[in-house]
């Protein structure tokens, strides 16, 4: 979160409170992810409950409170105020210090990271307050039993627990690391735990789980072509269910975008941009590859008094103009080499401008422009722009990005952009994580024509939704949309609840 961003009126909640009960209705955002209904859950999934349960029962003793849904107000960039919720596991309140928590029930610890994201986001906000804030993040191990971390000793009395001390991104963290069994047994004793036959039945899935992860890895290490693997341990394709997505669109202004979508081409045209394909220190002087006017000229006078980084061959610029020597020659003028965040909208306007609604390109995640601008110098640029600098100046570009200037028809095209070029230039301890950081942020601050460019391309991946699957979108964004749908587009509605309410076109 930006520190510059107004916070105000942060509280704490009731899950039952009214206003909270309106925004879970209402948006459906209460999780991250859309999950299947109840019946066809997974039994780690339907176990993960009963903990929750069990571990607020653990706290209260130690000032647990049900008062565990964040609340505060932002300022938004129209400098209205917003509401917005964020649910916690557990919040224990001890005097001036307040520690908030997350609960992951699972067999694998990728888990983990989503949970550290979700407790930095709560303490950049009650950080604000002026209290302490301790984040504490237990995970309950159903693999504990072939796991060679130190698991830690479950305690009735939470006051005798050993933590262990984490520091991630820089933010200190307590870790409980527990086996499963010793706390169900304990909440099934106190009547915590309703459904006392599940604890097994989980563990039995997450051994089988776990099992056909070593069997995969063993096929794959003596080269074993997937067709000829046992069944079971092929990849699985989609069922063919459809899920709900889960949130309601929301009124946009038609005449901002199109005012954005105008400035944005204006843009573009006056933006020059090329490499540099060879430079001469000794005379000052060089050539450029340019977009739109083949090779052109430019001396080292070009680029004003003291240009940021001294010219050299590779090197992507922009130029204002171009003028005629006395010799006849073009030579570019307004020269400057792009290397700050600032040039990023630049190349991403050229980028955009260059892209078409039907380009081939938006369906092909190895592959990227064939004309125009170069997956070369994209690459080149990025690293321009971004190399060395560290990744939160990457992901604050990007969010700035995608939330004051991308237009909707482009998200796609966008978000191909960061997974084949970007991210693989960027210096980070944990790409996925970073991944799925600005993947998780598209999707908290969806629009209505982001999700239906997301689900037009089935590019759910885009908004942190499991891949390959379909989702079912709200009614009226289809709606909105019906001019951009295909003969495909319409099968995958007829599965939808609402597709005997729509008429399709003969």
């Amino acid at each position: 979160m930006d520190p510059t961003t107004k916070i105000r009126n942060i509280a704490f909640l009731d899950p039952s409170d009214p206003g909270y009960r309106k925004f879970v209705e209402e948006s459906r955002l209460a999780n991250m992810r859309i999950r299947e209904s109840r019946g066809n859950r997974a039994y780690p999934d339907l176990i993960s409950e009963q903990f929750e349960l069990a571990v607020r029962e653990w706290l209260k003793p130690v000032g647990g409170t049900e008062k565990r849904i964040l609340s505060y107000e932002r300022l938004d960039r129209s400098q209205k105020c917003i509401t917005r919720y964020r649910e916690l596991d557990f919040v224990i309140e001890d005097g001036d210090c307040i520690y908030i928590g997350e609960l992951k029930v699972s067999s694998s610890t990728s888990l983990l990271r989503r949970a550290y994201r979700q407790l930095s986001e709560a303490m950049e906000v009650l950080g604000r307050t002026g209290k302490k804030v301790r984040a504490v993040l237990i995970y309950i191990n159903l693999s504990h039993e072939n796991d060679r971390t130190t698991v830690n000793t479950f305690n009735p009395d939470f006051t005798k627990v050993q933590f262990m001390h984490r520091s991630v991104n820089g933010r200190a963290y307590e870790f409980l690391h527990l086996s499963p069994v010793e706390i169900f047994q304990w909440a099934c004793e106190n009547n915590f735990i309703s459904e006392g036959g599940l604890l097994e039945l989980a563990l039995e899935e997450a051994r089988n789980r776990q099992s056909d992860r070593a069997s995969r890895r063993d096929l794959r290490s003596r080269n074993v072509p997937e067709a000829e693997w046992p069944p079971h341990l092929r990849e699985k394709k989609s069922s063919g269910k459809i899920y709900r997505y889960g949130r309601n669109s929301t009124t946009e202004s038609q005449i901002a975008f199109r005012l954005k979508e105008a400035l944005g081409k204006r843009n573009a045209r006056i933006s020059r941009i090329g490499t540099i394909t060879a430079f001469d220190h000794d005379l000052g002087m060089g050539e450029v590859r340019t977009l739109s006017s083949g090779n052109l000229l430019f001396r080292t006078e070009s680029f004003g008094p003291e240009p940021s980084i001294q010219p050299e061959r590779g090197l992507v610029i922009a130029y204002e103009r171009k003028t005629v020597t006395e010799e006849g020659h073009f030579q570019l003028m307004g020269c400057r080499i792009l290397d700050g965040t600032d040039d990023f909208e630049l190349l991403m306007s050229l980028l955009m401008l260059e892209a078409s609604p039907n380009s081939p390109w938006l369906t092909d995640r190895k592959g990227f422009l064939s004309g125009g601008l170069s997956r070369e110098m994209l690459k080149q640029t990025t690293l321009q722009i971004f190399a060395g600098k560290g990744e939160q100046l990457f992901i604050d570009a990007m969010i700035r990005y995608y939330d004051r200037h991308l237009l909707d028809d482009h998200f796609v095209h966008f978000c191909s952009y960061i997974g084949n070029i970007a991210l693989p230039l960027i210096e980070t301890d944990d790409r996925d994580m970073l991944e799925q950081t600005l993947y998780c942020h598209f999707f908290a601050n969806i629009r209505p024509g982001v999700l239906f460019q997301v689900w037009k391309h089935a590019a759910f991946r885009y908004i942190a939704y499991t891949d390959g699957v379909d989702y079912e979108i709200p009614k009226k964004i289809i709606l909105q949309n019906r001019e951009q749908l295909d003969a495909a587009h319409w099968e995958r509605i007829a599965q939808y609840s609402y597709a005997n309410s729509i008429q399709r076109p003969t």
